[in-house]
């Protein structure tokens, strides 16, 4: 078996994935975490996968408007490469599932995996904008080429009630 095989990669990355599944649980208390399944409305849950189905496949369909000038892609295919993506995200640190979700496509479509990068960073920089237009209030505006984009002079706090010191801000300086 020799190091470079398909089945002794499947292995060996297997092998790692138990190993890191065994540091993120080894100090869980199961008991605790049952309670807490036994206690959510799974409803909630059925009603959410939907629309979260939805929020990717507009996402994608976004990217494919990103892409069409470097090369027209199918949505599927998209969409399929940003579910890879979003896994990765999930399992890896420092969102390095946006460069897994660049090579995917890349290797799917024969689209530049680097040019397919700078369409997830223009995705990513939209977002920021987006979630800085929805912020109540809007003191400063910038005028880029007909665009006209509003820019919070108080923080943007995420987070609940007492957890507002651990939430994430996003400050702009003026």
């Amino acid at each position: 078996m020799s190091l470079g095989s398909n089945r002794s990669r499947m292995i060996i990355g297997c092998l790692i994935g138990l190993g890191f599944l065994y540091l993120a649980g080894r100090k869980v208390d199961f008991s605790l975490m049952w309670e807490a399944f036994t206690k959510v409305n799974y409803w909630f849950v059925l009603l959410a996968v939907p629309v979260i189905f939805f929020s990717h496949f507009l996402r994608a369909l976004r990217w494919r408007y990103l892409m069409d000038p470097i090369k027209r892609v199918d949505v599927a295919s998209l969409f399929s490469a940003l579910l890879i993506g979003y896994m990765a995200n999930i399992l890896m640190p420092a969102h390095l599932g946006e460069f897994l979700r660049a090579y995917v496509l890349g290797k799917k479509r024969g689209v530049s995996a680097s040019s397919t990068f700078a369409t997830i960073v223009v995705e990513r920089v939209i977002d920021v904008f987006a979630l800085l237009l929805l912020h109540p209030k809007h003191d400063v505006t910038v005028h880029l080429n007909k665009t006209t984009v509003a820019i919070p002079r108080e923080p943007l706090i995420v987070g609940r009630g007492d957890e507002r010191q651990d939430g994430l801000i996003v400050q702009t300086e003026v």
